[in-house]
């Protein structure tokens, strides 16, 4: 089996996303959801799972990330590359929740 793959996503100066990468097909995948280093949230998808979404408001410094964020797996083939999207509505101190939406981690099959 190859080397995990890490892939980190600054969603702001306080919280990263950490994509791990793993498998003959690189198509099993682990997000965590981190607090500078320390990880708030984490869960797995692959092939057969494609999404996962977070159940709770994750509240991180002044940012709330709302429930019911979704990250979404494209596996990598000879054709595509594989790639992680993520979508949510986030917050900021006392502002409204806005829409955001990211292609976080992209890798290829080879």
């Amino acid at each position: 089996m190859a080397d995990p793959i890490k892939k980190t996503f600054d969603l702001t100066p306080q919280i990263n996303i950490v994509t791990t990468i793993t498998g003959d097909n690189k198509d099993q995948i682990v997000i965590v959801i981190n607090d500078i280093n320390t990880p708030m949230w984490s869960g797995p998808m692959m092939k057969s799972t494609p999404s996962v979404v977070t159940p709770v408001d994750l509240i991180i410094g002044d940012t709330t990330i709302k429930s019911g964020a979704v990250f979404h797996l494209t596996c990598p083939s000879k054709f595509q590359q594989g790639q992680v999207s993520f979508k949510c509505e986030m917050k900021s101190g006392d502002n409204p929740f806005t829409p955001y939406s990211a292609i976080i981690a992209t890798w290829t099959l080879s």
